[in-house]
C-alpha cells in the first residue's frame, strides 16, 4: 500500500498517503498489508507501527553507497522491531 510518502521512483504512484492513512487501511482491512513509497532506515519504524505485514523498498538500497549494508540494516531492524512483539 504506497504510496507512504513521496516518491519519485514511480511518477504515477499517486498522492502519498501517509503514516496516518496507512494506519488507518491497516486497521480496516483484514490482509497483510505490506507498505512502500519512500521507505528508509529513517522512516521504517515509523511505517512499522502501523501494524504492517512488511516494507518494500528501492530506493533505499538502490540508490544507497553500499546497497549490501543497506539491505543489512533494513533488514535487521525490521528483525529487531518485530521481535518486541
Amino acid at each position: 500500500m504506497g504510496p507512504v510518502f513521496p516518491t519519485k521512483t514511480k511518477e504515477d504512484a499517486g498522492e502519498a498517503i501517509g503514516v496516518e492513512g496507512l494506519g488507518k487501511i491497516v486497521e480496516n482491512v483484514k490482509v497483510p498489508v505490506v507498505a512502500i513509497g519512500s521507505i528508509n532506515i529513517e522512516n521504517a519504524v515509523e511505517v512499522l507501527k502501523t501494524g504492517v505485514a512488511g516494507i518494500a523498498v528501492i530506493s533505499a538500497i538502490a540508490a544507497a553507497e553500499d546497497p549490501e549494508k543497506a539491505a543489512r540494516e533494513l533488514v535487521e531492524l525490521v528483525r529487531k522491531f518485530k521481535s518486541r512483539f
